[in-house]
């Protein structure tokens, strides 16, 4: 159930992405596509997946200047999705020793990154941000649900559904923003409402998740 759970939003992600690339640049669809059975096919193996969507993130962190956009989302959602799966797995499975300090520990981490988010104006340096503090805070009702003996797999999956969701609309949504009208800066967006009021509310929602 959980495998066939983490298949489909990969699979949606997938979906997603090609469509934007075919719109774009195609070749980068068949990137994402590599990407995506090359997950589909080690999913069983939680330890591999978790160490490669570490790498991927890392990567996003460490070379977002140095990829393309579609290549810059597909190793951050990828990557996040794929560590949310270890880490539902991993709290099923185990109980941690120290949940209060992991919680604290994830609080302050969150909020140090929310502040730098707040005052980031480039805007990949803001998604690959925006993707981490997403999957901090899957890390985080997870640890709370099994410190308070709450239903993690009910938990988890909402958090991650959302997390997904929000995503990958908002990937796509500011993806679209900035390369219909050339900008690479969060405040360079002013006024994309007007030239663009369905994906500007897109956008927004996304935000808002």
């Amino acid at each position: 159930m959980i495998i066939g759970f983490f298949t489909a939003l990969l699979l949606i992600f997938g979906f997603s992405m090609l469509a934007y690339c075919y719109c774009n640049k195609l070749w980068d669809g068949i990137f994402v596509l590599l990407i995506l059975l090359s997950f589909l096919f080690i999913i069983r193996q939680e330890w591999i997946a978790s160490a490669l969507s570490i790498s991927l993130l890392l990567y996003s962190l460490l070379f977002a200047k140095r990829t393309s956009y579609t290549q810059l989302a597909t190793f951050s959602m990828v990557g996040s999705i794929a560590f949310a799966f270890f880490l539902l797995n991993f709290f099923l499975n185990n109980q941690l020793s120290h949940p209060v300090a992991m919680i604290i520990f994830t609080l302050l981490l969150m909020c140090y990154l929310t502040i730098q988010g707040i005052f980031e104006d480039d805007l990949e340096k803001y998604l690959i941000i925006s993707s981490f503090i997403q999957t901090l805070f899957v890390l985080l009702d997870l640890t709370v649900a099994s410190h308070r003996g709450g239903s993690i797999i009910a938990l988890g999956t909402i958090q991650i559904f959302n997390y997904t969701f929000a995503g990958i609309l908002l990937f796509l949504a500011l993806g679209i923003l900035s390369k219909d009208n050339r900008r690479i800066k969060i405040t360079q967006l002013r006024g994309s409402n007007y030239r663009n009021p369905l994906i500007a509310a897109c956008a927004i929602v996304a935000a808002l998740s």
